[in-house]
């Protein structure tokens, strides 16, 4: 393969050095020759994809310093290169140190160590060269990329929007069916019971079960759908948060009763208000209550704590269950996220509350966490900010 010829600019004002010049390198190089700046400059615009400039730097009118600063602008990658006396050494340097000359070659030039020169001067051209166009490759991969991933995010959007709209569809033509079974089937095992058997009366619980937690699934699967989608809003009113946990704590005791365990309440100190949607934070102190209740032993006690941190409030259930291994934790938040640690008693779960509460937390603008140690108890905790005038 025949090697490139590259082109190379040579200026000086005195005309039999850029005979010497030329005459040295024009059978590996197409040389161009101008005997001051101007006529350099005119001659780079005219014959273009010059990539090495060796200037004198001592010529009237324009230095070599002055030159190379001047073609900057229209030439930034060409190597630029200046031939000096001694005398200038200092100019040279300043120019060298501030991005403005690749080197320069002391006069009287020595053949072998110039042609040395320019050939690291046309390799390091070379190599600029192709990081342009690897940058140039990566700029037209990333836009292409940039206009996959949109397209692709709007039919994700499409394609979540249809999922929603045929969920609510689904949601609500499962929804009355199974509502409608579950309450016959409630009427039945009243109006049955002492009348059948022990077998058929345990069937009819396990239809009623079945439904109770189909329309627990259906409920929890709209609720997450529609927080996720953005089409819950809050209703924030000023709330005593007091209040509202000693309405939790006796609507979920009858629950901890049946099971033998014991449910206390414990705010330290008065609370100031919080600003908050209720029935949210109902929801999310249900889903924690019910499940501290869930997976506790007969015999054993669960505290609901709240106190004031700073210019937030933390809420905190804390079990003396099973725990959960430290591996399970991050889990634990996630959509239909198990654990190896099961409910005491059978009782049935969606998967899906835990996941509820976090997102209910943060829309309030709270953090909620757990702490736990295996086969000792769990503690969950989320913090709300209380309402400004209060902080």
């Amino acid at each position: 393969m025949e090697e490139k010829r590259y082109k190379i600019l040579y200026v000086d004002d005195e005309s039999h050095n850029l005979t010497i010049f030329k005459e040295t390198f024009r059978k590996e190089y197409q040389v161009f020759t101008a005997l001051s700046g101007e006529e350099g400059l005119n001659l780079l615009r005219t014959e273009k994809d010059i990539p090495l400039i060796i200037t004198d730097q001592r010529m009237p009118y324009m230095t070599g310093v002055q030159f190379l600063k001047k073609i900057i602008p229209e030439f930034p990658y060409t190597i630029r290169m200046i031939l000096t006396g001694f005398t200038d050494i200092d100019a040279l340097i300043d120019a060298i140190n501030t991005g403005q000359v690749y080197r320069y070659i002391t006069k009287p030039w020595d053949e072998n160590e110039l042609r040395i020169t320019i050939k690291r001067a046309l390799e390091a051209y070379e190599l600029g060269q192709q990081n342009l166009r690897l940058i140039e490759d990566l700029t037209r991969i990333n836009k292409e990329l940039d206009r996959k991933v949109e397209e692709r995010t709007w039919e994700l959007k499409e394609a979540n929007e249809r999922k929603d709209e045929l969920l609510g569809m689904v949601a609500h033509d499962l929804r009355n069916p199974l509502t409608v079974v579950m309450n016959f089937a409630q009427i039945l095992r009243k109006r049955l019971e002492g009348k059948v058997s022990e077998r058929e009366m345990k069937y009819l619980n396990i239809m009623y079960d079945a439904c109770n937690h189909s329309l627990m699934l259906i409920e929890d699967l709209l609720d997450i759908n529609a927080i996720e989608s953005g089409k819950v809003r809050l209703v924030p009113t000023r709330e005593n948060l007091e209040d509202l946990l000693r309405e939790n704590c006796e609507k979920n005791e009858y629950l901890a009763i049946n099971k033998g365990i014991g449910l206390a309440l414990e705010i330290p100190e008065a609370l100031p208000h919080l600003f908050v949607d209720p029935e949210r934070i109902q929801e999310v102190l249900d889903n924690l209550i019910s499940n501290a209740i869930k997976f506790s032993h007969p015999g054993t006690s669960i505290k609901v704590r709240a106190v004031r941190n700073g210019a937030r409030i933390e809420v905190s259930i804390q079990d003396q269950g099973q725990g959960i291994r430290a591996e399970e934790l991050g889990t634990l938040f996630k959509k239909f996220g198990r654990t190896t640690t099961k409910p005491t008693q059978g009782e049935m779960s969606t998967g899906l509350g835990l996941a509820i509460a976090k997102k209910i937390v943060e829309l309030h603008g709270g953090q909620i966490w757990v702490e736990s140690a295996y086969g000792q108890g769990s503690t969950f905790t989320f913090s709300l900010p209380m309402a400004p005038e209060e902080s």
